[in-house]
C-alpha cells in the first residue's frame, strides 16, 4: 500500500486515550501484520452494520409502539435488542470506519474509531451478559410466582431494574482505567461465573417447575387441557414453553458468539496480548450474534412479529 502513516502524530493523537501505549501497539501490529484480514473484516462488518442496525431499531419500536407488548418480559427483549442496535451502530460501523481511515491515512479518525470500537464494545458485551441474567431470572419468576408474577414484576420495577443494569455496565466498562488489566480480568471472570451459574440455575429450575405444573393441571398428559383456567394460578403453558425456549435459543446463540471472546480474554490474562487481527476477528462474531437475535424474535415471537409487519407496511405505503 502506498503512503504510511506519521507514527509521532498518532501518538499524539491517540495520547487522550488512558491506556494509549497499548492502542498504538495494536494498530500498529494489526495494521502492518494483517492488511487483507482488516480488510476483509471491514467488509464484513460494513455489511452486516445496517441489518443488524435496522432489525433491531424496528424491534425496539415494536415494543414501544405496541400497548401489548409493554410487559417486564418484552421491556428485557427491548433491552437486549438495544445492546444488539449498539452494536451493529457503533461497533461494527465504528470497526469499518477504522479500516477505513487506515486506507486513507486519516490518523485522526483511526485512533477515535479504534477507541469507540472497542470501548462500546467491552460495553455491549457487559450488558448483553447481564441482560440475559435477568431474563432468565425473569423467566423463573414466571413459572414459580404464576399469577402473583404480575403483581410481582411491573413495568416500574424492570425499569429501574434496567437503569441499575446500565449503571453497572457503565462502572464496570470503566475499571480499565483506575485498575490494572490483571484485576480486571479477575473481577470479570468473577462477574462471568455468577451469571453463568445464574442461568443455569434459572432455567434449569423453570424447566422443572414446568413439567411439575404440567403433571399437576394436565394427569393424563394431554397437552389440549394445559390452557384450561381450572385452577387460581393457571397460567398459559403453551406460550410460556414457546417463550422460555426462545429464550435458551437467544442464551445459547449468545454463549456461542461469546464464549471465543472469553477464551481471548482469559488467554491475554495467562499469556499477554492476543493477536489483534484475532481479536477483532472473535468482536466481528460477537456482531453476528446481533444480526441474528432480532431474526429469531420474527420467527420465534408471534407478537412481536406481527407489530414489525405493521410497522412496517405504514413505513413503506407513507406518501
Amino acid at each position: 500500500m502506498n503512503g504510511s502513516f506519521d507514527n509521532n502524530l498518532l501518538q499524539i493523537v491517540c495520547r487522550s486515550n488512558n491506556n494509549y501505549n497499548t492502542t498504538i501497539s495494536f494498530i500498529n501490529i494489526l495494521l502492518e501484520n494483517s492488511y487483507l484480514q482488516s480488510l476483509l473484516l471491514a467488509i464484513f462488518n460494513a455489511i452486516f452494520a445496517v441489518p443488524t442496525t435496522i432489525a433491531n431499531l424496528l424491534v425496539i419500536i415494536a415494543v414501544f409502539t405496541t400497548p401489548e407488548l409493554r410487559t417486564p418480559s418484552f421491556y428485557l427483549v427491548t433491552n437486549l435488542a438495544l445492546t444488539d442496535l449498539f452494536m451493529g451502530l457503533v461497533c461494527q460501523t465504528g470497526y469499518s470506519l477504522f479500516a477505513v481511515s487506515y486506507f486513507n491515512l486519516d490518523v485522526q479518525t483511526l485512533c477515535i474509531s479504534y477507541v469507540l470500537f472497542t470501548n462500546i464494545s467491552m460495553m455491549v458485551t457487559i450488558a448483553s451478559g447481564l441482560t440475559v441474567t435477568v431474563i432468565s431470572i425473569d423467566r423463573y419468576l414466571a413459572i414459580s410466582l404464576k399469577l402473583r408474577y404480575r403483581s410481582t414484576v411491573t413495568l416500574p420495577r424492570i425499569r429501574r431494574l434496567l437503569v441499575v443494569l446500565w449503571v453497572m455496565v457503565f462502572i464496570l466498562t470503566s475499571l480499565p482505567l483506575y485498575t490494572s488489566t490483571k484485576w480486571v480480568g479477575i473481577f470479570g471472570s468473577i462477574v462471568f461465573t455468577i451469571c453463568l451459574f445464574t442461568i443455569i440455575f434459572c432455567y434449569s429450575k423453570s424447566f422443572r417447575a414446568l413439567k411439575v405444573y404440567c403433571n399437576q393441571t394436565n394427569p393424563q398428559g394431554s397437552h389440549q387441557g394445559s390452557n384450561e383456567a381450572t385452577p387460581s394460578n393457571a397460567i398459559d403453558v403453551l406460550k410460556y414453553k414457546k417463550l422460555l425456549k426462545t429464550m435458551v435459543l437467544i442464551l445459547g446463540l449468545v454463549l456461542i458468539c461469546y464464549l471465543p471472546l472469553l477464551v481471548i480474554f482469559i488467554t491475554f490474562e495467562q499469556k499477554g496480548d492476543p493477536e489483534p487481527i484475532f481479536s477483532i476477528t472473535m468482536l466481528s462474531i460477537v456482531g453476528l450474534n446481533s444480526t441474528l437475535n432480532p431474526i429469531i424474535y420474527l420467527v420465534r415471537m408471534r407478537d412481536i412479529r406481527r407489530a414489525c409487519i405493521r410497522i412496517t407496511k405504514r413505513l413503506l405505503c407513507k406518501p
